[in-house]
């Protein structure tokens, strides 16, 4: 277990949003490019209005089982939770992020024609958290014949045309440097860079908030009202992959794919992937 303690840096970032957080909580005042940020409560639709207009896109491919119904429950999760300026910040950044690659990711999987054939057998490594499946999933991805998908991809799965891939790097690095800055810990827990192979909850995070700002108030929705159903978050998933591929131009290397969360959905992974290979991870411990 590795503690995550506030630093710091952590804690100067803090006391400098703080009075900016109480001018838009007591006043409504917003602090000019960050106070629109920090503003509770978080309103979904609000957000989806501000990634309409950030993108100048407004299908969202709407459905009652996933999309928006999970998000609006992580919403009102989050907003429930006392949280930091810092952990205001980052749950908006999150969510907005997430919010404007879907409405790029349904744009595109609309405009396309499907194309299977960039996408076959994908190998993935399966496990509970902790178990290894990070350093297996790397391992495997050194081979030559493997594909793997990059940070900077799954956070950014459908680029603007001139940006080149070492703008791209260097702007996603300068985000992550920010986290370990804040964060130093973190790297004991999962290396972060732009060019790491990571795993695939950004993908699915296009459908349902899976990442470490709203994991833990999905799982609580889970608990009350049961396991979600993610065949679709796996449909856009493998549609991400084949926009990857198509970029790449080489639809020959075999996709190596790795996550924990699939381990509960994996009946609706293989409603998107019918022919794989899996391979899982444990750890024993010795008393």
């Amino acid at each position: 277990v590795v503690a995550v303690r506030q630093n710091a840096a952590l804690v100067a970032v803090n006391a400098l949003l703080y009075p900016s957080c109480l001018l838009v909580d007591l006043l409504g005042f917003e602090v000019p490019k960050i106070g629109y940020m920090l503003r509770r409560p978080l309103s979904l639709k609000a957000l989806m209005k501000k990634a309409e207009r950030r993108t100048g896109l407004t299908d969202w491919d709407a459905d009652e089982r996933g999309f928006p119904t999970l998000y609006e429950a992580t919403c009102e999760e989050l907003n429930a939770t006392p949280a930091s300026p810092i952990g205001r910040l980052i749950a908006f950044d999150y969510l907005m992020r997430r919010l404007m690659t879907r409405l790029k990711v349904v744009q595109a999987a609309k405009a396309r024609k499907p194309r299977p054939d960039l996408v076959k057998e994908p190998l993935f490594v399966i496990g509970l958290p902790r178990t290894g499946t990070t350093f297996l999933h790397r391992l495997l991805a050194l081979d030559p014949a493997a594909r793997y998908p990059e940070t900077h991809e799954l956070l950014d799965p459908l680029p603007a045309k001139d940006r080149s891939l070492a703008k791209r790097v260097r702007y996603w690095d300068k985000k992550l440097q920010l986290i370990k800055t804040l964060v130093p810990q973190i790297e004991a827990i999962h290396e972060l860079g732009a060019r790491e192979a990571e795993e695939c909850l950004l993908a699915l995070s296009v459908e349902v908030p899976l990442l470490p700002p709203t994991f833990r108030h999905l799982v609580r929705y889970s608990v009350q009202k049961g396991v979600p159903d993610l065949a679709r978050a796996y449909a856009l998933y493998r549609r991400q992959l084949e926009f990857l591929a198509e970029a790449d131009g080489d639809a020959n290397k075999r996709w190596t794919l790795k996550c924990p969360a699939h381990v509960p959905f994996l009946a609706d992974l293989a409603t998107s992937y019918r022919a794989t290979e899996r391979t899982s991870s444990s750890r024993f411990w010795r008393g």
